[in-house]
């Protein structure tokens, strides 16, 4: 982001959409393997006696249950990269003159 940051405006690109679409892929990261952080995180609290209520909770059933966030999440990232001005409409009209 330090990086990229910098460049976006001489591209064309406006800062507060490209940090809009860097969070929104860092959390499409964090629930995707092979980094899928939020998994071994879900998956570790699923162990829990108070949450499982006796089920026995496998990995596998946290991926299967993420797996689904995954293409709705790549629809609005589309969504953004087609329709920018999606998120720069809310700080226009709170600022407007």
């Amino acid at each position: 982001m330090p990086l990229l940051l910098p460049i976006t405006p001489a591209f064309g690109i406006d800062p507060l959409w490209f940090g809009a679409f860097i969070v929104l892929l860092g959390e499409l990261a964090v629930i995707t393997p092979p980094v899928g952080v939020l998994l071994y995180v879900i998956h570790r609290l699923s162990q829990s006696e108070e949450v499982n209520l006796g089920q026995t909770i496998t990995i596998t059933d946290v991926m299967r249950a993420a797996i689904t966030f995954i293409p709705i999440t790549i629809v609005v990232a589309l969504v953004l990269i087609f329709f920018p001005d999606l998120v720069t409409i809310l700080p226009e009209l709170s600022f407007a003159d």
